[in-house]
């Protein structure tokens, strides 16, 4: 009687655990899910700001111009002067 009063605690202990271990698996699955939809917007926000860098470096031919000639450089591409340090 004793000896299969202990397995039966030893069989409910293990029951006890397995379904720890499955509620665990159940929040780390959660968890990973959130992981990768903040990577993923965390992602998407990188590339709206690398979008946002291009686009405002962007600007028509003639404001290139303008900048070049400011510059002291010929439309041509040309130069009326020489850089003097390195870019």
């Amino acid at each position: 009687m004793q000896k299969k009063l202990q397995e039966e605690i030893y069989v409910c202990k293990i029951r006890q655990v397995e379904a720890e271990l499955k509620k665990a698996v159940i929040k780390r699955d959660a968890a990973e899910e959130k992981v990768q939809q903040i990577e993923a917007k965390l992602k998407e926000e990188e590339n709206r700001q690398i979008v946002c860098n291009v686009a405002s470096i962007i600007c028509p031919l003639n404001s290139w111009q303008s900048f070049l000639n400011w510059l002291g450089w010929e439309a041509t591409g040309n130069a009326k002067r020489k850089c003097t340090y390195a870019c």
